[in-house]
């Protein structure tokens, strides 16, 4: 099974944030604030930037779906009863 566009942008702002907030503790904010604040920086800071991301990848049947209408059999993918609206 295939993961979705969003599920892809997720992991890479989660490593963002997780790699700035790292490196800015380690580095230019050494000393700055304790571990827990810097947990709460990063969990705020994943929340914002996978939020914007992802609006700007959509999901990747759901975008198929739109783009080809009816059409969508005719592709191979494979579309459930419960993604029908």
């Amino acid at each position: 099974m295939a993961t979705s566009d969003k599920v892809n942008v997720a992991s890479v702002g989660a490593a963002i944030s997780a790699l700035f907030w790292t490196i800015a503790a380690a580095t230019f904010w050494n000393d700055t604030f304790s571990d827990a604040t810097i947990a709460a920086l990063t969990g705020f800071t994943t929340t914002i930037v996978v939020f914007v991301l992802g609006m700007f990848f959509p999901d990747g049947e759901t975008y198929l779906r739109k783009a080809l209408g009816s059409r969508i059999g005719n592709v191979g993918l494979r579309v459930s009863a419960d993604d029908e609206h």
